[in-house]
């Protein structure tokens, strides 16, 4: 489903810089899939690398199209955020219910308390 960067960033067309860009978004692509299917993996994923979800959704929200821009031209841009802004929405909605939640869990450590609490 995804987009031209697929077969752009292994085109030998396009200039190293622009394959390398296109590179990169493939890889905040995969992320933003990776977190949608399993968001505590790829929690823990990002981290490892010092990135978060909140960073994966911002990159989407304010730098991917003007990088689209840059190495497949406006038209084709404007496609891939078409097809990309319903999976950010999708996101978002699992960061903001993980947030509310995961301040107060029930305890996998097995103290005494059975309520919801803060470890």
């Amino acid at each position: 489903m995804f987009y031209y960067a697929d077969q752009d960033y292994n085109n030998p067309k396009l200039t190293y810089l622009k394959r390398l860009f296109a590179e990169l978004v493939h890889l905040y692509y995969k992320d933003l899939c990776n977190y949608i299917k399993n968001p505590q993996k790829t929690e823990k994923f990002l981290k490892k690398y010092n990135d978060s979800p909140e960073e994966v959704i911002k990159f989407w929200e304010k730098n991917a199209y003007g990088l689209l821009c840059f190495i497949v031209g406006a038209a084709k841009a404007q496609k891939v955020m078409q097809k990309v802004e319903p999976e950010v929405k999708k996101a978002k909605k699992i960061l903001n219910a993980r947030k509310q939640t995961s301040s107060r869990h029930f305890c996998e450590n097995k103290c005494s308390k059975e309520t919801m609490h803060v470890c």
